[in-house]
Order: C-alpha cells, then sequence, then structure tokens
C-alpha cells in the first residue's frame, strides 16, 4: 500500500501521519512535475477530483516521480514545530496589520491611502500609537 500527496505539509498532514503510524509508504508528488503531469491531461480546470486522478495514474505509471517521506526524526519534528510557531506569527502578525488597516479606513479612508503601504515600518507603528487619531496628528508641529 502506498499515500500520496501532493501537499505534504498543509491538507496532506493528517494523511501523512495516518499513514506513517500505521507502517504504509508515504510519497509526496513536487508541485513542478505535479504541474507538468497536469499539462499533460485533457482540461485546464483545476479540481481536486483531477488532481486525484493525475496522481493515481501518476503513481502507477511514473514512480520516479514520486520522492519519499520517511517517519522524521525528532530534530525534525522540533524543527517543523518551529516553523509552526513562525507561521502562526506570521498569520498573527498579518491578521493585526489588516485590522488596523481597517480600523483606519473606518476612522479615515484618506489617512489609511497616505499610512497603509508604510504600515510595516516601525516609525510607521510608532507614529500611531502616540497619534491615533487625525485631530491628534494635526497637532503635531511639522517644521
Amino acid at each position: 500500500m502506498l499515500v500520496i500527496v501532493d501537499q505534504p505539509a498543509t491538507i496532506g498532514a493528517l494523511p501523512i501521519a495516518v499513514a506513517q503510524a500505521e507502517g504504509v509508504l508515504v510519497g509526496y508528488l513536487p508541485g513542478l512535475a505535479m504541474r507538468r503531469i497536469a499539462d499533460l491531461h485533457t482540461g485546464e480546470a483545476k479540481t481536486d477530483a483531477r488532481d486525484a486522478a493525475i496522481i493515481a495514474q501518476a503513481a502507477r505509471t511514473l514512480p520516479h516521480a514520486f520522492r519519499s517521506i520517511h517517519l522524521a526524526d525528532e530534530s525534525v519534528a522540533e524543527l517543523s514545530m518551529l516553523c509552526g510557531f513562525d507561521d502562526d506569527i506570521v498569520g498573527q502578525m498579518t491578521a493585526t496589520s489588516n485590522r488596523i488597516r481597517g480600523l483606519l479606513i473606518q476612522i479615515h479612508p484618506a489617512l489609511k491611502r497616505v499610512v497603509g503601504p508604510h504600515l510595516a515600518h516601525p516609525a510607521m507603528l510608532d507614529l500611531l500609537q502616540h497619534y491615533p487619531s487625525p485631530a491628534a496628528m494635526k497637532t503635531v508641529d511639522a517644521r
């Protein structure tokens, strides 16, 4: 028995974990190989059913296109967990940035147009902390 995934780090993580726990071999079809194989099939619509059929046919006819996924040792598992923390932090930063942009649009759309592209700059966040409203910003001496 063989389980093959094309997205091992995201949606394929659960099937990989279950298969490895049961001692089943797990293979990975890299994205570039998947795209090249998909180009050989009729139709251009990208659907899960079409992708599954392409992966299944490739497993039968092109075994050299797959990479083996072995049980991760402890170090790899720890690194994966740390990368997961990084992904969570990036997600929180993006959500916070989007929340600030949303609040700026509600408070003052013109200010959002000016501040929005520079929101990631530390000076801009400091400015918004010290002068949280358009009225407060008007009090700044623009020497």
